[in-house]
């Protein structure tokens, strides 16, 4: 078994892995501030917080956000999203899309938090007050118009039934 050599903080970092790495986290860096500013010149930037660039990829720029409504505004905002980064980023955008997955859960602490106890199971998977339902229903219902008021009180019957 042959040893290796020890390399120095400098030999690490001058690797060709190391520098494209870096390389891409700054241009990275450059796509996210360039989003924040196309969306502010949208008048969107409640959106800054919720969607963030994945890459530029073959004329398509990749974004990601947590929320089906970000994404749908985002897509509303296509056309004006593409111009921005047509002209200000150093690749040509032709076209958007979008990726929506939730934000992961926090990791469990402790076993405690981790594993469930059985009244906490049994309780989350009880069926709901059917009364209750049917009330929740009916309140709905008074919110709304034809014909979807129709359906909640037909439903709200079922559940009376």
């Amino acid at each position: 078994m042959t040893r290796r050599k020890i390399r120095t903080t400098e030999q690490v970092i001058r690797t060709a892995r190391l520098r494209q790495f870096a390389d891409f986290t700054e241009q990275h860096r450059v796509w996210q501030q360039q989003l924040r500013a196309c969306l502010q010149s949208l008048g969107s930037e409640h959106l800054q917080q919720h969607a963030e660039v994945l890459a530029i990829r073959d004329q398509t720029l990749h974004l990601h956000t947590t929320s089906a409504a970000v994404a749908t505004r985002l897509k509303q905002l296509q056309s004006g999203i593409i111009t921005y980064f047509a002209r200000e980023a150093m690749l040509p955008v032709q076209q958007l899309s979008v990726r929506t997955a939730p934000k992961t859960p926090a990791v469990a602490t402790s076993q405690s938090e981790a594993a469930p106890t059985a009244a906490q199971t049994s309780a989350k998977t009880a069926p709901p007050d059917e009364h209750h339902a049917a009330a929740q229903l009916r309140a709905q219902a008074a919110l709304v118009d034809e014909p979807l008021r129709s359906q909640l009180l037909a439903l709200a019957a079922k559940f009376e039934q």
